[in-house]
């Protein structure tokens, strides 16, 4: 009984990655290929971007400087996708800024239990005339939101750079804040992703086969008794 419920377990989590796939909102989609560059300013209303195997839309114009360009670029290791997506500007000192999208996968082209598993970020700086602030809050949350402080291009102690979704995620709500404390030019987003391939078992498959194979085990040695 133990071992069945074990196993209802590891099959309910398997499924739950492929459960409901929600994505953003989107009027229009413009396709811009693995990587490409798009100019904050030209983004009309609704509009989406496909990059590579995901959708990125729902974008809250904040108060981004008016010359922001977004640059996309994606980058595989085997069945490991990391997606990147700058937000380069002519940032001002003494300024803080607000901004936000939302990115899913696209299943159109991705694997079935494709997942979002984490975040990076990190922001260029230069000169500074105090302490720089990256902050970014995600629904769903993270094990831990990202806050980074800078002091000129050195990352302070206790900065947090990186966001965890536990067994993933495919669709993502970002928030960001900067607080603009020295010669800022851009601010960068690394989403990795796992997309199972052809040959290569995805995690919780791996822990479903040992599941099983450990029940063929035990079904064995009773039958030997």
């Amino acid at each position: 009984m133990a071992f069945q419920v074990r196993l209802w377990a590891a099959a309910a989590m398997l499924a739950a990655i492929g459960a409901a796939e929600a994505a953003p909102t989107c009027s229009t989609t413009t396709d811009i290929g693995p990587s490409g560059v798009v100019s904050w300013s030209s983004l009309s209303s609704g509009e989406c971007i496909r990059s590579a195997d995901k959708i990125y839309g729902n974008f809250v114009a904040g108060n981004l400087p008016a010359d922001t360009v977004l640059i996309f670029n994606t980058n595989v290791v085997g069945s490991i996708v990391h997606q990147q997506l700058s937000f380069d500007g002519t940032y001002v000192s003494g300024t803080t800024y607000n901004w936000g999208y939302e990115v899913a996968v696209n299943f159109s082209v991705a694997p079935p239990k494709t997942v979002i598993t984490s975040v990076d970020s990190d922001f260029t700086q230069t000169v500074s005339d105090g302490p720089s602030t990256l902050d970014k809050n995600f629904d769903p949350a993270g094990s831990n939101p990202i806050h980074e402080v800078k002091i000129g291009p050195v990352v302070q102690p206790g900065s947090v750079l990186s966001a965890d979704f536990g067994a993933g995620i495919t669709d993502l709500v970002v928030s960001e804040s900067l607080i603009d404390n020295g010669t800022i030019s851009s601010v960068t987003n690394t989403i990795t992703e796992f997309s199972p391939g052809n040959n290569i078992p995805e995690p919780l498959t791996l822990a479903l086969m040992g599941t099983g194979l450990l029940g063929v085990r035990l079904i064995r040695r009773r039958r030997k008794a």
